[in-house]
């Protein structure tokens, strides 16, 4: 009796549509993703010019400069861990997409998943 991956793999039309279905599903994580990361660069921006004004303003000691600087280093690091996090998804949506293109070709499954191994 086969497993029901064998089953699966063995059925390209329903091995596509799922496959079609990651692609549709990580596409939006993609999107919201360039969403974010579009807004956490304009909050970025806005505190590190803050940051420049302060301290020609201000000087680089003084308190409100310090916290501007703080509040810089702050808004980084979501600017940070959602490129890391759109560069992750942007090579999974790669491989789902090289994926269906050669089962599309013809290629099994199995073939078609150990050419990313």
């Amino acid at each position: 009796m086969p497993s029901y991956v064998d089953e699966l793999s063995d059925d390209r039309g329903r091995v596509i549509k799922a496959l079609q279905s990651l692609i549709d599903e990580e596409e939006e994580i993609v999107h919201d993703l360039t969403d974010q990361l579009v807004e956490y660069r304009e909050q970025l921006d806005r505190a590190v010019i803050r940051t420049m004004i302060y301290r020609n303003l201000y000087g680089p000691n003084q308190g409100l400069t310090v916290m501007a600087e703080k509040d810089a280093q702050d808004a980084m690091s979501p600017v940070n861990e959602t490129t890391l996090r759109l560069d992750r998804e942007t090579e999974i949506l790669r491989v789902f997409r090289e994926t269906i293109k050669q089962v599309e070709e013809g290629s099994p499954l199995s073939i078609a998943l150990g050419s990313f191994i």
